[in-house]
Parts: structure tokens; C-alpha cells; sequence
């Protein structure tokens, strides 16, 4: 059974076996820490972190969407597909008005397909990092 609980900082790390997580803009474990205010949750399975995500505010009127999931979770992919919708269905609906942004790597399939899920919608604009091409997604 999946539960839910809000995000520690040491979540990020207990994910080992990562697929791509969302968001290269943020390369630590300390990212979080960059807002006054953001929004985390933990999906948890037998007492393991098994998933985290969620909107670090930059600013007033933007932030980032973020995902790091454990390929543990893509055997039962559809029930945790479903859960990290309706979570971040939740959280786009208590912070309404922000612009939201994320970044998948380029040709990730199962990250555009997450992105999609979520509600984020692919954007022409790309960033460089550590030699991948990652595309931008928006909430509009």
C-alpha cells in the first residue's frame, strides 16, 4: 500500500536507483533550500521512499516542478502514475495563479509521458546540462 507524508530532505537521497529525475536545474540534494517556500511529498511502500516531488517556489509568480522516482516504482507503474497526478493535481490547485516550469530529458520517454500526466505541456525551449539536452515543460 502507498503512503503519503510530507518531504525530508534526506527523501532525495534514499532514492538510489533513480529513473531521470525531473529538473536539472537542480543537481543537489539541497535544492529545496533555494525558496522561502515550497511544497514536497513523499510516496512511501513498505516503509521505503519509493518517490518525492513537488513546486519549489522561486519567486512570487514562478516555480519548479520536480520528481525523483525509484525504478522499483515502474512495475506497478499505472497506480503510481496515478498517485503523482492526483498529488500534484493538489498542489497546482493550492498555489493557483503560479507559473509553473520543469525540465525531462531530451528523447526520455517515460519522463514526457509523466510530464504529460501531470499536466505540463511541452515547450520549443531546451537547456544544456552536463552534455544532455533537457526540453522545458509549462503548466499554462
Amino acid at each position: 500500500m502507498i503512503t503519503l507524508r510530507l518531504y525530508k530532505d534526506e527523501d532525495w537521497r534514499a532514492i538510489t536507483d533513480a529513473v531521470e529525475p525531473f529538473s536539472p536545474l537542480f543537481p543537489s540534494d539541497s535544492f529545496l533550500h533555494i525558496a522561502d517556500r515550497s511544497i514536497g511529498v513523499t510516496g512511501m511502500e513498505d516503509d521505503k521512499v519509493m518517490a518525492c516531488g513537488g513546486i519549489t517556489f522561486v519567486n512570487d509568480d514562478e516555480g519548479y516542478v520536480w520528481v525523483k522516482v525509484s525504478r522499483k516504482c515502474l512495475a506497478e507503474g499505472s497506480k503510481w502514475l496515478r498517485v503523482i497526478r492526483d498529488v500534484f493535481g493538489l498542489m497546482t490547485e493550492s498555489i493557483d495563479g503560479l507559473k509553473l516550469s520543469s525540465y525531462v530529458l531530451e528523447g526520455f520517454d517515460k519522463g514526457d509521458r509523466l510530464a504529460r500526466i501531470v499536466g505540463l505541456k511541452k515547450t520549443d525551449k531546451t537547456e544544456k546540462y552536463q552534455d544532455n539536452i533537457y526540453c522545458k515543460y509549462t503548466v499554462n
